[in-house]
């Protein structure tokens, strides 16, 4: 696995290679409807954080209020290849209810989940619970093949945190299209138990100045 990339042609300052140990999917995943949808990765050795360039994943409940983010390494058009470079784009979060589908995910057992499942698009027909922001943070976006996997971010106070993960996708890779997302903070309690509580970010130490400077 590699970590601190942001391009698969040219060697990143800051990339580290490590091996991958075990995966371990959360056992209730479902393959054929794509319920569940999350696993963990022990490594090898421990990953070199330096809290700016490679960070530890943060993971959180989504916040309706809040724009969000997918990134991923996948095609830039329907039928393409995996891209070189980190791509990243700002998609809305879409109210689904139990008469309101995910696109075309209908909310049943076998489709869509409200309890652990996220729908995002840019479907401007679509009901939104997150108003767009006046300045968006990042340019629309919208996931393709080879994203599945990639993460839904929210920036939570000065914390890029990860909400969801995306499972699936229900049609092309337009910005009109719906993905759908596993809802990472349902899975808190099986995160915990099987690799332990979530790191925690260092306090900076308070910068002290020597009085006789100050003369």
């Amino acid at each position: 696995m590699v970590v601190g990339q942001v391009s698969a042609i040219n060697a990143d300052p800051n990339e580290q290679t490590l091996a991958v140990y075990t995966i371990t999917p959360v056992p209730q995943y479902n393959s054929t409807n794509k319920y569940n949808d999350i696993a963990l990765l022990k490594l090898t050795a421990d990953i070199d954080f330096d809290y700016v360039n490679v960070d530890f994943v943060a993971y959180n409940e989504l916040d309706n209020n809040l724009p969000a983010v997918v990134m991923g390494w996948g095609s830039t058009f329907d039928g393409g290849l995996e891209s070189v470079n980190l791509h990243y784009g700002e998609v809305t979060l879409n109210l689904v209810t139990a008469t309101s589908p995910c696109g075309s995910y209908a909310v049943n057992d076998n489709e869509f989940n409200l309890a652990t499942m996220i729908c995002a698009s840019n479907d401007p027909a679509a009901s939104t619970l997150a108003p767009v922001p006046d300045a968006t943070i990042s340019p629309l976006g919208s996931p393709c093949q080879y994203d599945e996997g990639s993460p839904l971010v929210q920036v939570m106070g000065d914390v890029p945190t990860v909400v969801g993960i995306l499972s699936k996708t229900d049609a092309s890779c337009s910005e009109n299209s719906y993905g759908v997302y596993t809802r990472v903070s349902i899975f808190y309690s099986w995160l915990l138990n099987t690799a332990g509580p979530q790191p925690i970010r260092p306090t900076p130490a308070p910068t002290t100045v020597d009085p006789m400077e100050t003369e």
